[in-house]
């Protein structure tokens, strides 16, 4: 792996890991915006399972759910 390959991976990682942290305190509030990598952003309340690192965004207004995992998802926000 070369230098450049290693720098990308650890922005990725560490992109990932504040991602991971804002989904865990997602979980506590009422409302929150997840935007995807494909573009999509999607409102509504999560369930998030810290150790797969998978969950799931339920509006009931709209009535849609979305699974998602932490590598899915671009931005959280409250």
């Amino acid at each position: 792996m070369t230098k450049v390959e290693q720098k990308k991976a650890a922005d990725r990682k560490k992109a990932e890991d504040k991602i991971f942290q804002r989904l865990i305190k997602g979980k506590q509030k009422d409302h929150v915006t997840l935007v995807f990598r494909d573009g999509r952003a999607v409102d509504g309340m999560i369930i998030f399972n810290e150790l797969k690192r998978v969950g799931r965004l339920i509006n009931v207004n709209k009535e849609i759910s979305v699974d998602y995992s932490v590598e899915d998802v671009r931005e959280v926000r409250f």
